[in-house]
Order: C-alpha cells, then structure tokens, then sequence
C-alpha cells in the first residue's frame, strides 16, 4: 500500500469516528435531543425544535463530510428527492406486518 493510500485510508477512518461523536461536540449546531444517527446512507436525522418545544420545525437531513469528501450517488439521489418533495410518511399498522 502507498503512503497515500494509507493517508486515504486514516483519514476515512477518522472521518468515520468523527460522524458518530459529532453531536457531543460544542460547535454542533443542533441540539443533541433533535439528532437521532442513521449513518448510513445519510448521518443523522435532525428533528428541529423536538427537544427544546416539542414541535418539529424542520426534518433535516444531515451528513458529515471532512477535507474535499463528497456525498456519494446514493446520498446525492436522497438528496434530490428532498429537494423534489418526493418524502412521505408511511404509517404502518403493527396488525400488518
């Protein structure tokens, strides 16, 4: 393995365990009751205002990127579909599964 792929690999790996202590962090800028971490394909899941008034302002979708990483296809179509306003809510009866 070259020295730069083994620098690749440090920093994907560091960026991996900073994604999921993030939210402990002080420059956060959400609170950490309103995160809820899915981390793949997308980090977290924010529900503003949850914590703090027990409404929802906002759904937002959040991903951590570090140096030049990019969001990959997958998150780039979750992404498109936000912006399309093509997110639902399914509800699905305990009966039917």
């Amino acid at each position: 393995m070259t020295i730069r792929a083994q620098r690749t690999a440090q920093a994907v790996n560091i960026g991996k365990i900073v994604e999921k202590i993030l939210p402990s962090f002080p420059s956060f800028s959400y609170s950490t009751g309103d995160c809820r971490a899915l981390f793949e394909p997308i980090d977290y899941l924010i529900f503003s205002g949850l914590s703090a008034r027990a409404q929802i302002e906002a759904l937002l979708f959040v991903d951590v990127k570090s140096g030049r990483a990019r969001l990959n296809e997958a998150q780039r179509k979750i992404k498109e579909r936000v912006e399309s306003d093509a997110v639902k809510l399914v509800t699905i009866e305990s009966g039917d599964v």
